[in-house]
């Protein structure tokens, strides 16, 4: 498991004159810290204490912790600052993470591009709704995922592996992870036959299959592993942003 580099937008409370680390530290309660090789602040003012309180709050070794100045209402500065960390450790075998949520909306769409830019992942924070009264109610951890593909550019057979899977698992008799083997079966019947089918093609066979599961998991609009009981066989799952695609597409 690859260590990470770990960037977020640090907002500030006008109100306390105080940085707000709640997204942070909501945040970082779902990794594992010893993972966490650096960790990097992007804020509009430095105070000493912002720093201490973020090492004391979780221990982290010395010189774990640092931070860039930014401008807050200039896209690029955040950006720039993305791109500059990744520049320090883009020889490392590291994994980067982007927490856009503090800040302003300058700032969180300059780190979100950056965060594109470097392959990152990205991560939101969604406050509990301050109207709802349900005590038990916590922060929403969000991972964004951004597809590498434009929709046109999802051929008709993908488009219909992205049915078939949602479909399955949105019927509560079937499995939610689907075998390679069992969904060459299903994009074969009638039902979604009628949707790639041309005249060149009569009969989806498992080596061109094969290549478009690869294209569609090289875009992170499905999860392709190993079977644990065989080895040689592939189970397949749709990432969230793979389920959003299909429920779009099976309308249009």
């Amino acid at each position: 498991m690859e260590k990470i580099v770990y960037i977020s937008t640090l907002g500030i409370n006008k109100k306390e004159k105080r940085a707000n680390l709640d997204p942070i530290i909501a945040a970082l309660r779902g990794i594992r810290l010893d993972r966490i090789y650096k960790f990097y602040f992007l804020t509009e003012k430095y105070e000493s204490t912002i720093k201490s309180e973020i090492e004391s709050h979780f221990f982290f070794p010395k010189d774990t912790v640092n931070y860039l100045i930014i401008d807050p209402f200039d896209y690029e500065s955040v950006l720039n600052s993305v791109l500059e960390i990744h520049s320090l450790h883009k020889d490392l075998k590291v994994d980067f993470i982007v927490n856009v949520t503090g800040g302003t909306k300058v700032m969180s769409l300059g780190a979100f591009m950056g965060a594109n830019l470097i392959g990152a992942r990205i991560q939101y924070i969604k406050a509990p709704d301050k109207f709802n009264h349900n005590l038990n109610e916590r922060n929403t951890f969000i991972d964004i995922e951004m597809p590498s593909v434009p929709i046109s550019d999802i051929t008709n057979v993908q488009k219909v592996i992205l049915f078939v899977l949602n479909s399955n698992m949105k019927n509560k008799k079937k499995p939610e992870i689907l075998n390679q083997s069992e969904l060459a079966v299903e994009i074969n019947e009638p039902k979604w036959r009628k949707y790639w089918r041309d005249s060149k093609t009569t009969k989806m066979k498992g080596q061109n299959l094969s290549y478009h599961v690869k294209k569609l998991e090289k875009h992170k609009l499905l999860i392709r592993s190993h079977n644990v009981e065989d080895n040689r066989a592939f189970e397949l799952r749709l990432t969230r942003m793979g389920t959003i695609l299909a429920n779009y597409l099976i309308r249009t």
